[in-house]
């Protein structure tokens, strides 16, 4: 490894002398109302054009000169002009004033920054207006609307790229990973929407900054202002109920709180209270929710800016059953992140960033049985007890540096210790005493180095994104580093129209073993080791896109090759079960293939908002001891998957939404004959689902706020699978049994045949969701 810096040494040294030749001015851009940082604002001296990071940051070089004007420009805010003195290194804090009254400003990356296809900056203005299960808003499955991007199971938050599984899915919360990001059943995540700032998905096209999963990241960054006054925004779903609270503590520090809670769980106890008593008698489901964001934001100086982010989702239940033996189910499952994030500019125009985070995982089950047999008055008292835990220490240093206005280079490094230990324990017959199962503590140090450039030639129509990251996990000398190349090149034409092509590979040290069907987080996470050695991914894609002021499109065509995947074995049954180590319960050497053509488009008119997204995909897997070595389809393998929105705008009072979604069905396992009352299979995922379709529909009512009315308030009204059509969410073989006469004694004799049944959970489910802000 230090031979490999020395070049790198070398080159930024070369690179320090070329720019010594201009100068470069630095700053922020922020909004004058709530000093909130504009993401991705133009500064422009006429000539040359750059843009701010998602922190407002910018910096912008030209030679030396007596002066120079700049102009700082941004879609729905009034453009400002400043003259610069070259000789004078002072920071710049500018601020823009909106020019137009609208209820939010909706910040879209520019193309250079999320160009389409593989890089998307979502739009969660528009997720935010389209109707939901019970009404709830949720970005993080708001993503599920973009091409390229499954839930796998219909209502959940899990997210699948492009043919990937959600644990090669990195979720990043202002920097910090999080493992598990659902409530019970993924029917909701847990994030609350009145702290998110923005959301980038990279499908592809990730920056050799981010690292460790084979499929993307999905990027969160919470709000990072500091306003002028205080603001309260209310949320009242058919679930849940949320307050985010935003004020300022003086001109340098804010405060940012926002939590969530299931409310239903308090109504159950209430009415549950006069028939269940715990442990003896009575029926009782209940489940608590609740998901909490603190923010601290402290600017002492224009050059440097701190912040302090805390979260935590938990999600706590109890379940009894009182017919016949008194069985008691109890889960808690909490996510909780810490991070501390700085950015500092220093005096020779290099931009410092760092973060620092913790990230815990923990999740705990336990089941309780009193079996009371008559005859000899034994009780027989049965406990299982699981636990699962995941922790992350983290700490990822970068610099920054834009030589010029057409050319950028970062370098950097990020270390990761994680701790992993999952176990179970079961009692024997007779017996309180607790045995164990199961037993697995991994511990680790991921580590990596990385650099990249991005350089703009040919009059800037042709952009190179280059990047190399080195990584490995451990510290022994054996230790082997893998290089993870990435390379994205982009040509724009006039007219907004640019094509793109990307070339990357990844790297992922964390495998899961789950076990299928279930809707607690049951699942083991491990290191990878001399048995199980790290994933690998490649991916390439070619796509061509367009962007103007109303409309958006672009087709990309990708493919994906993944190699040593694992796979728990059939035979294994639950996780928690075995005793052996994990590793000899595992198919290994797996490989995966996913490819596929996206095609997106949005339109932004003066009363509607059409949206359609469409895919294409293919995703298979192969294993050596799985279908005889012969490639099968992914569960999730859909070969067409769209979703089309449009919302219509009469007035500034009233809004309508609808979304059509149709997905092939997965792809399943199901018997094929029965021998000897023992079902019999074939191929894997050899049988299709039947395809999934779904009709949403909204109606929203707005009272907007102005120098009358203080307080602004919207009512919502989402109506959930419209038209009830009851999709499968499962099959199930089942026995049927009926009386039949033989025809040659006449006796009435039981015959049974098996048959194949759909299980659907949602039906028509309509939602209200009522908001205000003051």
């Amino acid at each position: 490894m230090k031979k490999a810096a020395i070049p790198l040494l070398l080159f930024v040294s070369f690179v320090e002398i070329l720019a010594a030749q201009r100068f470069t001015c630095q700053g922020y851009i922020r909004n004058v109302l709530t000093d909130a940082p504009l993401s991705f604002a133009m500064i422009s001296n006429g000539e040359e054009a750059v843009y701010a990071d998602e922190m407002g940051h910018y910096q912008f070089s030209f030679f030396s000169m007596e002066r120079d004007t700049l102009s700082y420009t941004m879609l729905g805010f009034s453009p400002m002009q400043l003259i610069w003195p070259y000789d004078s290194l002072q920071m710049s804090l500018v601020h823009l004033t909106p020019n137009v009254e609208l209820p939010a400003i909706i910040v879209r990356a520019p193309a250079s920054v999320a160009p389409g296809g593989s890089i998307m900056a979502v739009d969660i203005a528009t997720i935010k207006r389209l109707p939901t299960l019970g009404g709830e808003i949720d970005y993080i499955k708001g993503l599920t609307l973009l091409p390229g991007i499954s839930a796998g199971v219909e209502g959940t938050a899990n997210l699948n790229i492009r043919g990937g599984e959600p644990e090669q899915t990195q979720l990043l919360i202002d920097g910090s990973p999080v493992y598990n990001a659902n409530h019970l059943g993924g029917f909701l995540s847990a994030i609350p929407p009145g702290a998110v700032k923005q959301i980038t998905a990279y499908k592809g096209g990730v920056p050799a900054r981010l690292g460790g999963r084979l499929s993307g990241v999905i990027d969160v960054q919470l709000k990072e202002s500091i306003p002028e006054k205080a603001a309260t925004d209310l949320l009242i779903g058919t679930g849940t109920a949320g307050i985010t609270f935003h004020t300022p503590v003086n001109k340098n520090i804010s405060i940012l709180a926002s939590g969530r809670f299931a409310y239903p769980s308090l109504l159950i106890d209430l009415l549950n209270a006069s028939t269940f008593e715990k442990g003896v008698s009575g029926d009782k489901t209940n489940v608590y929710v609740n998901d909490v964001i603190i923010k601290i934001v402290n600017r002492p100086s224009e050059r440097l800016t701190t912040s302090f982010t805390w979260f935590q989702s938990s999600d706590k239940g109890y379940i009894q059953e009182s017919s016949g033996n008194v069985i008691q189910e109890n889960f808690d499952k909490k996510n909780q992140t810490a991070s501390f994030r700085m950015g500092y500019s220093l005096s020779n125009a290099w931009h410092l960033k760092a973060n620092a985070y913790f990230s815990n995982f923990k999740y705990h089950y336990q089941r309780e049985e009193d079996i009371v047999y008559r005859r000899d008055s034994i009780v027989h008292y049965s406990r299982e007890a699981t636990h699962s835990r995941i922790r992350d220490f983290g700490l990822r240093v970068a610099l920054q540096r834009q030589f010029s206005n057409t050319f950028f280079f970062e370098t950097g490094t990020d270390y990761v210790y994680h701790s992993f230990s999952a176990s179970n324990q079961g009692s024997a017959a007779f017996s309180n005493e607790l045995f164990n199962q199961f037993s697995n503590d991994n511990n680790a140090l991921e580590h990596a180095y990385f650099a990249s450039l991005q350089a703009q030639i040919l009059q800037n129509k042709f952009v190179v994104h280059g990047g190399m990251r080195l990584s490995t996990l451990g510290t022994g000398k054996a230790t082997p580093w893998y290089a993870e190349p990435r390379l994205r090149l982009e040509y724009k034409f006039s007219g907004g129209l640019s094509i793109n092509a990307n070339v990357e590979r990844h790297t992922q040290y964390l495998h899961r073993l789950q076990a299928n069907g279930s809707l607690f987080p049951n699942e083991v996470w491990v290191l990878a080791n001399s048995k199980a050695i790290p994933s690998t991914s490649d991916q390439w894609s070619l796509g061509i896109s367009q962007r103007s002021n109303k409309v958006e499109w672009y087709v990309e065509l990708f493919h994906k090759q993944l190699r040593n995947l694992i796979q728990l074995q059939f035979e294994a049954g639950n996780i928690y079960g075995f005793e052996r180590d994990w590793t000899d319960l595992i198919y290994r050497d797996g490989k995966g293939s996913a490819k596929g053509a996206e095609f997106f488009f949005t339109g932004s008119f003066k009363k509607w908002k059409p949206s359609l997204a469409y895919t294409l995909m293919s995703s298979t897997r192969r294993f050596a001891d799985i279908n005889n070595g012969n490639e099968f389809p992914f569960i999730f393998d859909r070969r067409h998957d769209i979703n089309a929105s449009l919302t219509f705008t009469p007035s500034s009072k009233w809004e309508y939404s609808v979304l059509f979604v149709y997905q092939t069905g997965n792809a399943a396992t199901i018997p094929i004959a029965i021998g000897n009352g023992v079902l019999l299979y074939n191929d894997i995922n050899g049988f299709r689902m039947p395809s999934y379709q779904r009709l949403d529909t909204g109606i929203t009512r707005n009272w907007e706020k102005n120098e009358k009315r203080k307080v602004g308030k919207f009512l919502r009204l989402s109506i959930y699978n419209t038209l009830n059509r009851l999709n499968a969410q499962e099959l199930s073989v089942r026995p049927v049994r009926r009386e039949v006469k033989n025809p040659i004694t006449m006796v009435e004799e039981t015959e049974t045949s098996w048959q194949l049944y759909q299980v659907g959970f949602f039906p028509i489910i309509p939602g209200l969701t009522f908001g205000m802000n003051f």
